[in-house]
């Protein structure tokens, strides 16, 4: 016997991450594989350990020049990362 309301496995999927805790992993997991695509390849080869702990992102650079230079586009880059991912996920950078 078929059930008359079928649902495609895409949509609970997406049903299920969004009804759980899962989806705001995603999402952070996304935004770092965004780093070097929204900032390029030069700064993406500077800098490592991202990682993310309450809403804050943080990345190791290896240059205090980048280091400065990021410093000064903190917010422009947190705006383009939330947006690259369509979520408000992180609210800060800390660069070490």
């Amino acid at each position: 016997m078929r059930k008359k309301e079928t649902q495609k496995i895409s949509e609970l999927l997406k049903q299920f991450t969004q009804e759980s805790a899962y989806e705001r992993k995603l999402l952070e997991n996304r935004l770092i594989g965004n780093w070097g695509r929204v900032l390029g390849p030069g700064v993406a080869s500077s800098t490592r350990n991202l990682f993310i702990a309450n809403r804050t992102l943080f990345v190791a650079v290896d240059s205090s020049v980048m280091r400065h230079e990021l410093l000064m586009i903190r917010s422009q880059i947190v705006t383009a990362l939330n947006k690259s991912v369509g979520g408000d996920i992180i609210d800060q950078i800390i660069f070490k």
